[in-house]
């Protein structure tokens, strides 16, 4: 459902679509992602792709050779000229962007690949968040998009108003989008947690694929069970990343002696 919504979002693109992936694999998934861009492109609308360089590091780019003819414009994230000895490792771009004509965008979990969609016999059904999201948050998407396109990028893109058009969209739910990483001099998504723990009066709900927390985090939730706070936590029961896994288990297990 994710998957042909975006693709037929890209099919309806006028002016720009912007993508960024941690994952972009060229498996059915892929291409079928691909051959929209690609037909967007013939058509005149300005795509560009943005990939993280160790997290797609199976996608070669010459498979975007058609689509760069086309108009289209691909970037890495920090290329990896020598991955095993690359000082910046830890820095990949691990956020799922995409705004079309800056009045669509969607951001949340999936990567693109056919794991993500549930056709791969070795994870079986994947579950995870996705969302689609139209109003005045599809401006906050496509600034961090443009953040992280001229950070790689010698085609920089100029912050004008093609790509920020009035809204018409009149929502009802309250929106904000907040980032971090290496390049900030605040934990912004840490301490955004932690304020929101702190608060907590009821109840916690956490979905994560991965619970390996800093120490501060993890204690802020088990000083919200020790007042009386309800926790529920839900993790996979499938690893993808075996030690992650069991950091996860290890981790979750301690909440669980306090309630959790």
């Amino acid at each position: 459902k994710e998957k042909s919504s975006l693709i037929e979002d890209i099919n309806q693109a006028k002016h720009h679509v912007h993508m960024e992936y941690y994952i972009f694999r060229m498996d059915r998934t892929g291409h079928e992602i691909y051959d929209a861009l690609l037909a967007a492109a013939k058509r005149g609308v300005e795509v560009k792709l943005l990939i993280d360089a160790w997290g797609s590091n199976k996608t070669k780019m010459s498979s975007f050779k058609e689509l760069q003819e086309a108009g289209g414009h691909v970037a890495q994230f920090f290329p990896l000229i020598m991955p095993l000895v690359n000082p910046r490792t830890n820095y990949r771009l691990h956020r799922k962007i995409v705004v079309i004509d800056g009045v669509v965008g969607y951001t949340g979990g999936f990567n693109v690949g056919d794991e993500y969609v549930s056709i791969t016999k070795k994870f079986g059904y994947w579950r995870d968040n996705h969302l689609r999201l139209t109003g005045d948050i599809v401006y906050s998407l496509q600034h961090r998009f443009i953040l992280d396109w001229n950070s790689q990028h010698h085609f920089e893109v100029t912050e004008g108003e093609p790509y920020f058009p009035d809204s018409i969209v009149e929502g009802h739910v309250a929106t904000q989008l907040v980032t971090s990483g290496p390049d900030e001099d605040k934990e912004q998504i840490k301490l955004t947690y932690m304020k929101m723990i702190s608060g907590a009066e009821r109840e916690i709900i956490i979905q994560t694929p991965y619970y390996i927390p800093s120490d501060a985090l993890h204690e802020s939730i088990k000083l919200a069970l020790l007042s009386g706070v309800q926790v529920k936590m839900l993790i996979p029961n499938k690893p993808d990343h075996p030690l992650v896994y069991w950091a996860t288990y290890f981790h979750a297990a301690d909440l669980v002696k306090y309630g959790a």
